[in-house]
This record gives structure tokens, sequence and C-alpha cells, in this order.
């Protein structure tokens, strides 16, 4: 593991003190909750981030937040690491449609039309829902 991957990971487990423990039953079914946990809330969190800044017009902002959810996602591969490839390969494939779709609202934010933003940002939602949606309820982010 990279040391850059290993201090996302040491910030998501010292901040996952704050959100209280996964249910027992979780740890069975995955080998580290907690840090998928941390991953979904904060590719939640950038996504509202992102809407955020859009409709506050801070268009210059979204790239920065491109950046946050390709490290969500480095955080998010990490803690999926030991689960079966099955499961990798299905998370792996929903990671990258947000990767593909922040990607998309950096982009339209460039030449802002808000209706070309908005759809984009709706797209970016979807597919952090999507994710989400690939692991137990318990573990889920609010999207």
């Amino acid at each position: 593991m990279q040391c850059s991957s290993q201090m996302l990971l040491m910030t998501a487990v010292v901040g996952m003190a704050s959100f209280g423990d996964v249910p027992a039953a979780m740890a069975e079914q995955l080998t580290a909750p907690t840090l998928v946990q941390a991953s979904l809330q904060r590719f939640a969190h950038d996504d509202a981030d992102m809407v955020r800044h859009a409709a506050a017009k801070a268009y210059e902002r979204l790239p920065k937040e491109e950046d946050d959810f390709a490290k969500d996602a480095e955080l998010l591969r990490a803690a999926i690491h030991d689960e079966p490839a099955a499961f990798r390969r299905k998370v792996e494939a929903r990671i990258q449609e947000v990767l593909n779709a922040s990607h998309d609202v950096s982009i339209a934010g460039q030449k802002p039309v808000d209706a070309v933003v908005r759809r984009a940002l709706d797209e970016l939602t979807e597919a952090v829902q999507k994710l989400n949606a690939e692991f137990p309820e318990a573990l889920r982010s609010p999207v």
C-alpha cells in the first residue's frame, strides 16, 4: 500500500470514531466495514460539495471536488481490497461511474450552462447512489 493510501486509511479510521460503531452483523459481512462506511460518507459529502459549488456558480471549485472523488475512490478500493473478486469488480465499476460523472461535472463547469451542469450533477448523484446501494444499508450514507 502506498503512503498516501495509508494516510487516507488512517484519516478515515480516526474520523469514524465520531460516527459510532458499525453493527456487528456488518463486521461479519465485510472485512473493513468502518472504512467502507467512511468512504461512502466521503463520496456523499463530495457530491454535496459539488452541488453547493455549482449552485453558488463557484465553478472554479469543481476540479478540486473531482480530485476529492479520486481520493475517495482510492480509500474505497483499499477498504474492499480483501473482498471477493466478483464483489470488487462490481464495486469498481460503480466507482468508475462516479469518477466519470464527477469529471463530467467538472467539464460542464468550464463553460457553464445551467441545464448542462444540473444534468451532470444529477448523473453524479445517481452514480453515487448506485455505488452506495452495493453495500449493506447500515453502511450507506444518505445521498
